[in-house]
């Protein structure tokens, strides 16, 4: 026999003190005369032999009865005689957010911490698998302090952490699987895996959650910039919630959700064009609490790189690049600095009528990088050169001249460049002319602007622009017309990538961070309760970041250089694990499925407890008060 608790049976000393007063007979008789002195020693010899004799069954009554209360605490049980000593016993718990959800004992990953604590056996070795730790030998401290992690780990992994961690590899290995059973077993072989497999598959309260399932911006101008959030109800149709919007403490917005008769809804804030460096998502919602957040921020943009090959004068475009929203180059054809090229990230090829070889080769590359390219044809006839690298732009043929003016009078309002740009459609404006332009191909692009002749004037293919006429003063008065501004500021725009609101814990995040290299300093990403330094490679005019490993936990880092803040990063947990519904497992039939910890300790092959026998000493303990009570009032 062993015990769960074997320092109490130290308390069994203790009954040496009842004995002791027993022995001593600590009692004090009172003194009664009698007449009849023959008597008086009948009754007192009676009376003695009896009374030794009660207190004698009582003592030992009692003694039992404080001994069986005592072994009671003490938890005695017997080992199982069909153990093998040698089988590994490997947990697998599920961490994930998904295990937030609330089952019949609480929290899911909490019920299962206090099964496991109590019921492992101390003197069996366990290793224990989660997400993102492995333990070969668990202790209960190592399973109180496991928490939520953003990585997830399918079948074959756990398999094959399973199989690294095998102290004994020639012996049986038994795995018990403790998850909700959102995981996958896709294209995988058990045959492969000298293994046991056991699962504990644990039963939600409710498969209904509703989840704050993405952000982004939408159409975004100089002044304003639309949020579009997107939740998403999982089995929850008809339900409402309330939803928040901050920038740190401060609320920029609030709205109020009903998912009558539909599984998703999109929701728009308008905001100012301005960084947001801590932004907020919060929903009411009384299931899984890690989606009822999500984290963002805006920085603000770096200036949109822009350079003007040119011929002609072209301080029109100096007037509409300007900062901060740009940094304007203009450049010769022929003093063109590549490495101010490299940067760009948009070209405008103005009146050219021949270019090197270099640069040709140069402005291939830089295509196919997908940069904004705005092309003005010259008048002029172009070199070979040129005329490849149009070939190369997908751009029309500028051959056949049109001699006579033109009005340009059309205007296509829902066209990317312009959509938004205008409060209204219009159709009487001060029309610009040009006086002589070229002929070119209407199927070719989408037509931005146009003649009076439904002719093309500014065509759109991907991020190739193009103009079908010159438009230097000699030509054209459009520098004069307000639809030039529009034009080149919102292309120049166009160049800007969509703004990333927050990156994916666990996942391989490369980020780069637009910051000019400074001596030996190095980034540092910064909560108010953590901090880390991720991997980084420092270039000349940006340092990119690796975050896979780190961070841990959801939340809006700052981005730490030298001593000052350069920049703010969110990240958020994967929404898949918002979706609550189990996978069956394509391996299921070969898993045997158990209810409890306790169970998968008494499966054979494992060191075990039997039954433990306190309360047949508690049944003991309560037949000798008994036994002492009748003792007591019917024993004379």
């Amino acid at each position: 026999m062993q015990f769960r608790h074997p320092e109490i049976l130290y308390t069994l000393f203790l009954l040496i003190i009842p004995i002791l007063i027993h022995l001593f007979r600590l009692r004090k008789f009172q003194k009664e005369d009698f007449t009849n002195v023959k008597f008086l020693k009948e009754v007192s010899a009676k009376t003695r032999r009896s009374s030794s004799i009660k207190k004698w069954l009582i003592l030992a009554t009692r003694l039992l009865l404080f001994s069986s209360i005592i072994i009671a605490f003490a938890q005695p049980n017997f080992r199982s005689n069909n153990t093998v000593p040698n089988a590994n016993t490997i947990i697998y718990l599920d961490n994930s957010y998904s295990m937030q959800a609330n089952g019949k004992s609480g929290q899911l990953l909490e019920s299962c911490k206090s099964q496991l604590i109590r019921f492992l056996p101390e003197n069996k070795q366990v290793a224990l698998i989660t997400n993102n730790e492995i333990f070969e030998d668990v202790t209960k401290n190592e399973i109180q302090n496991i928490s939520f992690s953003s990585n997830q780990l399918d079948l074959e992994s756990i398999l094959l952490n399973a199989k690294s961690i095998t102290p004994n590899a020639t012996s049986q290995s038994n795995l018990l699987l403790i998850s909700d059973l959102q995981l996958s077993d896709e294209n995988i072989s058990l045959k492969n895996y000298d293994i046991n497999l056991f699962k504990l598959e644990l039963e939600k309260e409710t498969i209904s959650n509703i989840a704050i399932d993405t952000a982004y911006l939408s159409n975004s101008n100089p002044t304003t910039q639309t949020l579009i959030v997107k939740l998403t109800s999982y089995g929850t149709n008809g339900s409402t919630t309330s939803l928040s919007l901050y920038n740190a403490d401060k609320l920029l917005g609030k709205s109020s959700v009903n998912f009558e008769n539909k599984s998703d809804t999109l929701l728009q804030f308008e905001l100012q064009n301005s960084s947001i460096t801590k932004g907020i998502i919060k929903i009411e919602d009384n299931n899984l609490a890690f989606d009822n957040t999500l984290y963002f921020n805006i920085n603000k943009p770096a200036p949109i790189k822009v350079i003007s090959i040119t011929e002609v004068e072209d301080s029109f475009l100096k007037k509409i690049y300007t900062q901060p929203q740009f940094n304007f180059i203009s450049a010769a054809s022929k003093n063109v600095d590549y490495n101010e090229l490299e940067d760009a990230q948009v070209v405008i090829l103005n009146e050219l009528s021949e270019i090197s070889n270099s640069l040709k080769n140069n402005l291939i590359k830089k295509a196919k990088d997908d940069v904004v390219f705005i092309t003005i044809p010259s008048l002029k006839l172009i070199d070979s050169n040129l005329k490849t690298l149009y070939q190369n732009l997908k751009l029309p043929e500028f051959t056949s001249i049109y001699e006579k003016e033109k009005l340009i009078t059309k205007i296509t309002f829902q066209h990317p460049v312009f959509k938004n740009t205008f409060d209204k459609q219009i159709s009487n404006f001060d029309y610009p002319t040009v006086k002589k332009s070229f002929i070119v191909n209407t199927n070719f692009g989408s037509p931005i602007l146009g003649y009076e002749d439904l002719k093309p004037f500014l065509i759109a293919l991907d991020n190739n622009y193009t103009f079908t006429a010159p438009l230097n003063i000699d030509n054209s008065n459009f520098q004069q017309s307000p639809l030039i501004v529009l034009s080149f500021y919102n292309i120049g725009l166009s160049a800007l990538q969509p703004t990333q609101l927050y990156y994916t814990l666990g996942k391989n995040n490369i980020i780069d961070i637009p910051i000019k290299k400074s001596g030996d300093n190095i980034l540092t990403l910064k909560t108010e309760s953590q901090s880390f330094i991720p991997r980084q490679q420092q270039f000349e005019d940006q340092i990119k970041i690796n975050t896979k490993e780190f961070p841990e936990q959801a939340g809006n880092y700052e981005v730490i250089y030298g001593n000052t803040v350069v920049y703010d990063i969110s990240y958020n947990v994967d929404r898949e694990e918002s979706i609550l519904n189990k996978i069956r497992l394509e391996n299921d039939s070969k898993i045997q499925e158990i209810k409890s910890v306790p169970e998968f300790t008494k499966i054979s092959g494992f060191t075990q407890e039997v039954d433990s026998f306190w309360k047949w000493f508690v049944t003991f303990a309560l037949f000798f008060l008994i036994i002492e009570t009748l003792l007591l009032k019917y024993f004379k």
